[in-house]
């Protein structure tokens, strides 16, 4: 053997004696690392394998709106079966594209991914697989550090043992944030385009896919070119794994996205009022904690055709009330240039945070009856916004519409919102702009207008910009520019509150708190303790009719006076006149309190608190004959649903507005659909007789507005002392509606602001259209009630050819006696 050959054999000896000691050392090493983390490391792996993910819990209304949610992390669970196909590879290609191929870790991506970023001198690619990201997300935290990554290698490697690889991605598409609150794909689907995964197209899918990486920094809503630059680049890498072919890359690189515009709270709320009764009922009864990660599903009893309606009836009579009360004067002024830009485009409505004089960056441009809200965000050009998915047509129609407008005749305005409009005359006519539109005040608006002044003695100028609604004669909001006048319009310091159910049943079905839930959260449905007012005499009327009364007993309208505990009580009509003889049907129509106050001092306090406690009225009543009057402070809320009982023929009406609540798991908590049986308070007979005298209140009394409804209905008007509280009550078959309005710190509403003149249109704007397409019909009469022609105004027979008579219903047993066979008919003179 030559020495050169020696030579080199003893040195391959000793570099395999190095490898091998090196391999040893190495793989000790690895062992010695791994039994050093392995300790740290859980026990069990539960929090994948049982995964359970904080989830919001959703409010649905009755007609399947969803009007609410309240969670910690905006998070819609959607089974990764319900995840179509390209969208999970958008995914895969985005953050792991060998991850249907690798155990956990994916050295060679780790290693594309570290020379990558030494190219691009910065860090462009991420080297953790989808499972990684899994481990990091439930078990190992945030840290960074090189022990974190060994755990979370580890980790991957126990799971990708103990689950599926479609189980991993589902769990990581439920738990990976994306930016602006959506924590899921689900919410991050709907929170970006409002659609349901299943519904997104491969371009969202990318685009969704390229958001983990810098969630709070680069979404298509902060800054839509680098966002776009992320999808471009999720569908280079989906074409070049096979997911799609060059033709579908190119198509989905150049589709245009449409983005809802982002302005979600952390609780989304429809009907805000109503939510936070669901909330408080909710919270209470299984915790806030719950509420907030368990995911419920409530349904409720509420109907948003109707609470909108509700809604616009509640905000368009303050309003109108509050322009017959005053004018509070200009919001602004605007020099020449101003008025020029305001006069450009469509009319400018006035949003929470003002008006915009540019239309092209106005956030407020669209004002419609449901208004798409379509507009360009100025940071992202090629982004279109809209405020939901349900809108987006709509969005596209009046994008053409409104720049169609701008050369045409016609205008398109919501009738209930309030433009921005400056003064540009103040000649024969005041003239106010805004937009194209250039059109006088309404007469009744103009002298207000003209009469206004200001502290320092100021009065209406030019450029002064006014709260305007723009209506045409008919009330629309759309017409030729000549059919338009601008009326004044300013949030009303009046407050008011709305609430309707469904007698047969308790179903809450609508209701307002108050103007407006963001300037105030106290809900004056449920929380406001006001004097009552004439509004309480159906319960008096109904305990004088279980005491053996009539709707023809007559009593005498005449001053009187009551001795009592504290003193002489001398109650007082509504109006300083007295009608003499009238029956209990005339004296309840007209509001008679004279009348009333016989009758309680007749039959005793007790009987007519009495009949309110069995009508579910639990607030504190004063033991005094004035209780006649209304002078408790009671809920709108409870006296709605007292004076229920009486279309319920008698049972007892409780409030109902949640339906059912289903946990995450489809576990029913609560199921209230069967009707639950209900209680007689009141006979079905007195309960009838009642509502008739009510429809006397409607037919010919204080709520003769009502008619207008044009169908059988009853109700009451209520006004309290100095007029600081208005109510009307009034009900069909199928439907129930209080309305108040009064002022928070108690001082009156206004000179001869009654119930009927300030409560009662609100009622019937409600009414009208809630009442839409619902069959006209009259009230069923029970067995127990008989009729007899009468002469209602003086209680005793008439024939059916003597004007005014009419059918008049009585309990059985309760027939007066000038109308048994044999009476003289004398004119009975029931004196008291």
């Amino acid at each position: 053997m030559s020495r050169p050959r020696a030579v080199l054999r003893s040195v391959l000896r000793i570099v395999g004696g190095l490898a091998l000691g090196s391999l040893c050392l190495g793989a000790g090493l690895g062992y010695w690392v791994y039994r050093q983390f392995e300790s740290d490391l859980p026990a069990n792996l539960s929090a994948v394998t049982d995964y359970q993910p904080i989830r919001a819990s959703q409010i649905w209304s009755a007609d399947g709106e969803l009007i609410g949610e309240f969670f910690v992390e905006k998070r819609v669970l959607v089974p990764i079966e319900q995840v179509p196909d390209l969208v999970r590879k958008a995914f895969v290609a985005a953050e792991d594209g060998r991850f249907y191929k690798h155990g956990g870790v994916d050295y060679l991506g780790v290693l594309r991914a570290a020379w990558a970023n030494l190219r691009a001198r910065q860090v462009v690619q991420g080297g953790s697989s989808i499972t990684q990201q899994v481990a990091k997300i439930l078990i190992v935290g945030q840290e960074r550090s090189l022990a974190r990554k060994v755990r979370e290698a580890l980790l991957a490697f126990r799971i990708e043992k103990r689950l599926r690889k479609d189980q991993i991605l589902g769990i990581y598409l439920n738990h990976v944030y994306l930016g602006h609150g959506a924590y899921g794909l689900a919410a991050a689907a709907t929170a970006y385009f409002g659609k349901s995964v299943a519904e997104l197209t491969v371009a969202e899918a990318a685009m969704l896919a390229a958001l983990p990486k810098a969630p709070g920094s680069i979404t298509p809503l902060r800054d839509f070119d680098r966002a776009r630059s992320r999808q471009h680049y999720v569908l280079d890498q989906m074409q070049e794994l096979g997911f799609i072919t060059q033709a579908q890359a190119e198509a989905a690189a150049s589709e245009p996205l449409m983005l809802v515009a982002h302005t979600r709270a952390m609780t989304n709320v429809a009907a805000p009022y109503f939510v936070e009764t669901v909330r408080k009922h909710v919270a209470e009864r299984y915790g806030d904690e719950d509420l907030l990660r368990r995911g419920f599903r409530i349904y409720t009893t509420l109907d948003m055709r109707r609470q909108r309606a509700a809604e616009s009836a509640l905000r368009r009579g303050l309003e109108d009330l509050q322009r017959r009360l005053q004018f509070d004067g200009p919001i602004g002024h605007l020099d020449v240039e101003q008025r020029r830009l305001l006069a450009m485009g469509q009319p400018r409505p006035v949003g929470p945070g003002g008006f915009n004089l540019d239309e092209e960056q106005s956030p407020f441009l669209m004002a419609l009856p449901d208004p798409p809200a379509a507009t360009v965000d100025a940071t992202n050009p090629g982004a279109r916004l809209l405020d939901s998915a349900a809108k987006r047509a709509a969005g596209e129609a009046w994008a053409q519409r409104r720049h169609i407008a701008r050369d045409a005749p016609l205008f398109d305005t919501d009738p209930d919102t309030i433009y921005a409009a400056a003064v540009t005359s103040l000649g024969k006519k005041v003239v106010v702009a805004s937009g194209g539109l250039v059109v006088p005040l309404d007469p009744t608006s103009e002298t207000q207008a003209l009469a206004w002044a200001g502290p320092r003695g100021e009065h209406l100028g030019t450029g002064d910009v006014l709260p305007v609604y723009f209506r045409t004669q008919s009330g629309s909001g759309h017409g030729h520019r000549e059919e338009f006048l601008a009326h004044l319009a300013s949030a009303p310091a009046v407050q008011g509150a709305l609430i309707a159910l469904d007698p047969s049943n308790g179903h809450l079905v609508s209701m307002v708190g108050g103007y407006d839930y963001n300037k105030s959260q106290f809900n004056r449905a449920t929380q406001a303790h006001r004097q009552i007012g004439s509004a309480i005499k159906p319960f008096v009327y109904a305990a004088a009719i279980d005491h053996g009364l009539t709707p023809l007993t007559i009593k005498w309208d005449a001053p009187v006076k009551f001795k009592t505990a504290s003193g002489m009580w001398v109650p007082h009509n509504y109006k300083p006149d007295y009608l003499g003889p009238v029956t209990l049907r005339t004296a309840l129509a007209k509001s008679i309190n004279t009348v009333s106050a016989q009758i309680v001092a007749q039959i005793g306090v007790d009987a007519v608190i009495d009949v309110m406690r069995r009508l579910g009225i639990a607030s504190k009543l004063p033991y005094s004959l004035s209780l006649a009057l209304g002078t408790p402070d009671l809920t709108l809320q409870e006296v709605a649903y007292g004076l229920a009982a009486f279309p319920a023929g008698g049972k007892l009406v409780t409030p109902l507005f949640i339906v059912k609540i289903v946990d995450a798991d489809g576990r029913v908590l609560e199921d209230h659909t069967a009707p639950p049986p209900r209680e007689d308070r009141l006979s079905p007979e007195t309960a009838y007789v009642v509502t008739d005298l009510m429809k006397g209140v409607v037919e010919i009394g204080t709520g003769k507005k009502a008619r207008e409804l044009g169908r059988p209905a009853a109700g009451k008007t209520g006004t309290s002392t100095n007029y600081r509280d208005a109510w009307f009550f009034g009900f069909v078959p199928e439907l129930l509606c209080g309305v108040w309005v009064g002022r928070d710190d108690f001082k009156p509403i206004g000179h001869d602001a009654t119930g009927g003149q300030v409560a009662l249109p609100i009622w019937l704007s409600y009414m009208q259209e809630a009442l839409r397409s619902v069959p006209v019909r009259d009230f069923e009469p029970p067995p127990g009630v008989i009729f007899v022609r009468a002469d209602p105004e003086k209680g005793v027979p008439a024939t059916p050819e003597k004007p005014g008579s009419r059918l008049m219903p009585l309990r059985r047993g309760t027939l007066p006696p000038v109308f048994r066979a044999g009476s003289s008919g004398r004119f009975s003179d029931e004196r008291f």
